[in-house]
């Protein structure tokens, strides 16, 4: 499944998640601007961005938005709509492996669980590192994942769901040497047409998304477990941690400038 992600995010996955409804979409954003305490005038980082759903949202409300995503499909679709909203976002294809940003960000965020795709760990950890790298001293990084506990405790190795007038069957599999959520999906369209994908997604624990926060030199101040601010436990449909980059450092630097 060396990947996957690559082809995955095309016209058919926007068929698939078209479903994410805009009350839903709201209610993430105006929870992850009150959490990342953002203000107008403000420089956001969408990590692994897709097509906008809330990078245009936040733009709308002033804040200044970057966007990065390796999908071309995806920022096509995210363009056009902040083209409709007459906002200016700067949208960038790339792989969030090699991000590199000077740190002039007050926020970043990687929400949807866009982390775990890559087969190696260090990759997956970089995501977060690069992340925290891009903020300001003070600048607060959210993630936001499913939460494994939940997939674990209930598992569910098969599942549909309508699409307009076709469908999408899932069959699952978690891998507990590879800490893995393995799947096939097939979606079925109302022309009768057929595609089929493979996923593989590493699932984390809020133990292991800690763990990533602390390498990346980020000071934890909140976990959840859902958009609607619950607390955290192990039947959580989320894991949101959110860590802020220590300005202490950058206080020493002046002091000591000042004794010179």
């Amino acid at each position: 499944m060396a990947e996957w992600w690559r082809d995955f995010f095309d016209e058919n996955y926007l068929k698939v998640y078209r479903r994410r409804d805009t009350k839903t979409t709201d209610q993430e954003v105006a929870f992850a601007r009150r959490i990342l305490r953002l203000r107008k005038g403000q420089r956001a980082l969408d990590v692994c961005c897709g097509y906008g759903r809330h990078a245009v949202r936040l733009a709308c409300s002033g804040i200044q938005m970057t966007g990065i995503d390796q999908s071309a499909v995806l920022l096509h679709r995210a363009k056009r709509a902040a083209r409709r909203q007459g906002v200016t976002i700067e949208w960038i294809e790339g792989d969030v492996r090699a991000m590199e940003f000077e740190p002039v960000f007050d926020a970043a965020y990687n929400v949807f669980t866009s982390i775990g795709y890559f087969d190696a760990e260090e990759d997956n950890v970089q995501v977060v590192l690069r992340s925290a790298a891009a903020l300001k001293p003070g600048g607060r990084f959210l993630l936001d994942t499913i939460n494994r506990d939940r997939i674990t405790r209930n598992p569910q190795s098969q599942r549909w769901a309508p699409i307009g007038r076709g469908v999408e069957l899932e069959n699952s599999r978690y891998d507990w040497e590879r800490g893995r959520l393995d799947s096939k999906r097939v979606l079925i369209m109302d022309d009768g047409s057929r595609r089929e994908s493979v996923i593989s997604l590493r699932l984390y624990t809020v133990a292991e998304v800690r763990a990533m926060f602390e390498r990346a030199g980020l000071q934890i101040t909140n976990v959840f477990g859902s958009f609607t601010a619950t607390k955290f436990d192990p039947d959580s449909p989320r894991i949101i941690v959110v860590g802020r980059k220590p300005v202490r450092a950058q206080r020493k630097t002046k002091r000591s400038k000042a004794r010179r």
